[in-house]
């Protein structure tokens, strides 16, 4: 049938177009497989092919689990293959959610960085590191005035001198950051960090659209060749479950780089950019989710304001240290108590003149059970 619409010579002359655009796709998102993570994990044995879990990660066919919804967890899975590849594209996807539904913490990272399988303050990883860390922090630590919600993300770069500062979101290292509402979701979410002629941009698929929504893009960013491809997640007093499910890791051929040839394995990670760092109050506060519950002291409850007691209707009031009853009903139940402490009171009642006078708990209709 095709043979009938299209002549034979002119599909001899589209097929070699079509084998050419199928390679350079294929060429462009190579994925390869000794930095990538996909199910099944295991190999022939109880190991995961290329990578190394600690701390409390836990591999299930279908997700690995960096920390479960519990207080005081730390896991980290990475790469033993160091990548060679100068221009890369690693897609995550990934699961954060939990019971919490105001209080959560801490979050994870995706980690590029020179030194892997270190355990640390940094979400479960080493500080002063040497590397890209893009972090997804679920809980504001910042005593600082904010102009973002959480959950955040943000990348930071580190030459190994500085340190991240929880206490303020790391707020003063970071490159950029986004917003990004990607906890508790049924459907998949997704994250792309992309290293590309030295332009480094992070992309997110948190809406379900199969479609990348750009978060942030920094230029200028110099990353050495040789570094670890690595995950990790922390949780303190508050907590998630913190789930990968896949790693890809895509090497990009592009064309006219004209520093391709070029050494990087020696470099020293670096950014001509850095976000302003945010204006702080100067009082200690302790990092990460240990102290987020603050707990109230004597000193700062109120007393409840004092309320006046409610109007009732006088002949009827009834109260711990009196009762009040009519004169023509307690001469029908018969009670013939002496009477204490005789008031009287004016009143109008169906036209009739009522004197109430105090009697004994007794002579009470309530107590006695007539009415």
């Amino acid at each position: 049938m095709i043979f009938q619409i299209f002549p034979i010579s002119l599909i001899f002359l589209i097929f070699p177009f079509i084998i050419s655009a199928q390679s350079q796709w294929n060429t462009r998102d190579f994925m390869k497989r000794e930095h990538s993570l996909i199910k099944p994990y295991y190999g022939s044995g109880i190991d995961i092919p290329f990578w190394q879990f600690t701390g409390t990660t836990i591999v299930t066919p279908n997700y690995i689990r960096l920390t479960d919804d519990s207080q005081s967890r730390s896991g980290a899975i990475w790469n033993t293959v160091p990548v060679n590849s100068r221009n890369w594209d690693i897609q995550v996807h990934f699961k954060v959610h939990g019971k919490g539904k105001d209080l959560y913490g801490d979050g994870f990272v995706i980690w590029y960085a020179k030194d892997h399988l270190i355990d640390g303050p940094v979400f479960g990883s080493k500080d002063y590191f040497l590397g890209l860390a893009v972090i997804l922090d679920t809980y504001s630590n910042h005593n600082g005035p904010h102009n973002h919600q959480h959950p955040y993300i943000s990348a930071m770069i580190n030459n190994g001198s500085l340190s991240y500062d929880h206490d303020r979101d790391g707020t003063h290292t970071q490159l950029a950051g986004c917003e990004a509402k990607f906890r508790n979701y049924d459907h998949d979410t997704h994250i792309s960090v992309r290293y590309e002629k030295d332009v480094l941009t992070v992309s997110t698929d948190v809406e379900n659209k199969a479609a990348w929504k750009e978060c942030f893009q920094v230029k200028g960013v110099k990353l050495p060749t040789g570094y670890y491809i690595g995950a990790s997640a922390t949780t303190g007093d508050l907590s998630d479950s913190h789930d990968i499910m896949s790693v890809r890791f895509f090497e990009l051929d592009l064309d006219n780089d004209e520093d391709a040839a070029e050494d990087r394995s020696k470099i020293i990670p670096s950014a001509s950019y850095f976000e302003a760092p945010r204006e702080h109050i100067d009082d200690p506060k302790p990092g990460m989710s240990e102290q987020k519950i603050k707990i109230l002291s004597v000193d700062n409850i109120r007393p409840l304001p004092k309320v006046a007691p409610r109007k009732t209707n006088e002949k009827f009031r009834l109260d711990k240290s009196r009762m009040y009853t009519s004169i023509p009903e307690k001469e029908r139940i018969g009670n013939n108590e002496k009477t204490k402490n005789y008031a009287t009171h004016q009143g109008t009642h169906d036209q009739q003149q009522v004197i109430l006078c105090r009697t004994s708990k007794a002579s009470s209709p309530r107590s006695s059970g007539k009415r």
